[in-house]
């Protein structure tokens, strides 16, 4: 049967289930965290966090400062035609980050907590009854849990466990795709602007996002059953900064 039972378990790891689970642990429950991929791990992202984070959650702001890689206070939009327009903000509009390091910040604060943190273990099944929810992993354990939270992501194994939802569709999927540069952002015209341009497959964007020693660039498409080939990724890049070496290049589905 089942092993240790807790008051919730949260699957997925990440910076909405890590929050969650600490915040729970706050409040003297018994939580777990259960994540496919141990930690610290690559995640691809742009690495921007938005400075309404520390006024939500002031009790990160001290924490948060041996991760940022930069303060960045002003935005570039582009049009499709390259028209363009710049705001510049009296605080910071983004805090440049590494999720590897950032995740990982996170994971530790809530061990501090007391919450339990199983990973790598991937999450195979959830049967949800009337009073409990059981877990099965891929490591062949059984949890129970009072109740549970599903922060695993867009392939979600609790929403298609528990009938939220069914498998996706590809139609009903949109994509994205980023690498590093290992480039100094001295090299921008403004080296301490986000920089985002709109028109990339209709609706979609690309992104530059200045970090401590190299530039973060991506793009992202709204057009469902839209793919972004790295060819796409490497002309963007190439348009923006020249031939430049790409390091971990990812690209992942929305």
């Amino acid at each position: 049967m089942c092993s240790p039972c807790y008051d919730v378990i949260v699957v997925g790891g990440g910076p909405a289930g890590a929050t969650a689970a600490y915040h729970l642990a706050q409040h003297d429950l018994a939580v777990a965290i259960v994540d496919k991929d141990g930690f610290p791990r690559v995640k691809p992202c742009g690495g921007g966090l938005t400075y309404r984070l520390v006024h939500r959650f002031p009790e990160l702001n001290e924490k948060l400062n041996p991760y940022v890689l930069k303060r960045v206070a002003a935005i570039h939009f582009y049009a499709p035609d390259y028209s363009s327009l710049r705001y510049t903000y009296d605080e910071p509009l983004s805090l440049m980050i590494q999720r590897r390091d950032f995740d990982a910040m996170l994971i530790e604060q809530c061990q501090h907590a007391g919450v339990k943190v199983m990973a790598p273990s991937r999450v195979v099944d959830v049967t949800v009854t009337k009073e409990y929810v059981d877990l099965s992993t891929d490591h062949a354990e059984n949890f129970r849990a009072k109740a549970i939270i599903g922060a695993d992501g867009v392939n979600s194994v609790v929403a298609r466990s528990t009938g939220l939802r069914g498998k996706w569709q590809r139609n009903q999927l949109m994509s994205s795709i980023v690498a590093e540069c290992p480039i100094h952002p001295q090299v921008l015209p403004d080296p301490d602007t986000i920089y985002i341009l709109f028109g990339f497959h209709g609706l979609g964007y690309g992104w530059l996002f200045p970090k401590g020693d190299h530039i973060n660039m991506g793009l992202y498409t709204q057009r469902c059953n839209g793919v972004i080939r790295r060819k796409d990724l490497d002309a963007y890049i190439q348009k923006k900064l020249g031939r430049v070496r790409r390091e971990r290049i990812r690209g992942y589905p929305l």
